[in-house]
């Protein structure tokens, strides 16, 4: 690939990774909010939703940021292409 070609590669990567922390934040945001709402807990059919709610953002949460890891380790694996196709 030519050097250019990666450069785009990585900025469309980068605008992935802040697109997804996008989402992660405002994740973390509502996943806060619901952590509190559940916070008294009294057994009704409600708070039970609540909580299943609650794990399946926290998992989301966690895929979210496993996807950013992945993006970040590309990123890298493009950056070291581009220097390897510098040095040519």
């Amino acid at each position: 690939m030519k050097s250019e070609e990666l450069k785009q590669e990585i900025n469309n990567y980068i605008e992935i990774r802040k697109n997804i922390w996008t989402v992660v934040i405002i994740l973390s945001s509502g996943l806060a909010g619901l952590g509190i709402s559940i916070a008294d807990f009294k057994f009704h059919a409600q708070d039970y939703v609540k909580v299943i709610l609650f794990i399946i953002g926290i998992f989301l949460d966690y895929t979210f940021i496993s996807s950013i890891n992945s993006i970040n380790k590309e990123i890298k694996k493009l950056i070291t292409d581009i220097g390897k196709e510098i040095n040519k």
